[in-house]
């Protein structure tokens, strides 16, 4: 009576015989858990998710499985949507013949929310990764490792993205600019800016060279061992031949 979860008994033609009375504010009509005792989730919950749970008892009557486990739509009674975490184990008699199951639900909406909320704001920072005009590369700042790149950046580096991950930024960096691209990024590493602006030449493939307007903003990132930055590139070739 004093948990927050759902938790419900059942006999194998999936009929309640016991329940917890959190489990009211799923189920209507029912005021106490009681009211559950003799029904099936049929009575008491819309059938597209009575399918669903009932669905999963029969993996527990089955036999094949200890726990039948999956997450699943709920809805209140006052027409709220979510989610639960729902296992389900079977009751077994002395002979160890399947007369029952235990069912335990607990409600993860608040996670499940988070969870959708983080893809589709990696979905929308994926998309405008990929389709910014602008050069843009993530890197590692300690040893120069391109871990992803856009195509902008690709078609500005004269490179694949599959070619760049494998290389790091002093392999494309003219050799007059390394310098000062290393002194910058020492000071980054050592905390004493946060990023930085310079310009400086990428060398192609066919030794050729192309100008660029370099920013260099460093990144805050879970992992504290790994250290990395953004790279935001912006040909300006045809300006410095101007």
């Amino acid at each position: 009576e004093n948990t927050d979860d759902y938790i419900y008994f059942k006999d194998r033609n999936h009929v309640f015989t016991g329940a917890s009375q959190t489990l009211v504010e799923l189920t209507d009509p029912s005021e106490h858990w009681r009211d559950l005792i003799g029904k099936t989730d049929y009575d008491v919950f819309p059938e597209i998710y009575a399918d669903d749970y009932y669905r999963l008892e029969k993996q527990v009557f089955s036999g094949e499985i200890e726990v039948a486990h999956e997450v699943q739509k709920i809805l209140d009674t006052h027409g709220n949507d979510g989610w639960i975490d729902n296992r389900k184990y079977p009751i077994k008699d002395i002979s160890g013949n399947i007369i029952g199951l235990f069912g335990i639900a607990r409600d993860i909406t608040e996670s499940k929310q988070l969870e959708e909320s983080l893809f589709a704001s990696e979905q929308r920072f994926q998309t405008i990764f990929n389709e910014a005009p602008l050069g843009v590369a993530v890197i590692d700042s300690l040893n120069g490792h391109i871990y992803d790149a856009n195509p902008a950046y690709a078609k500005i580096a004269g490179r694949s993205i599959e070619e760049l991950r494998s290389l790091d930024w002093m392999k494309i960096t003219h050799p007059d600019e390394m310098q000062e691209d290393l002194d910058n990024m020492s000071r980054m590493n050592a905390r004493e800016i946060d990023g930085f602006s310079m310009q400086k030449r990428f060398i192609q493939p066919d030794k050729s060279i192309r100008w660029i307007n370099m920013t260099i903003a460093r990144m805050q990132v879970s992992d504290k061992s790994r250290s990395c930055h953004l790279s935001m590139t912006e040909d300006i070739t045809q300006r410095k031949n101007t």
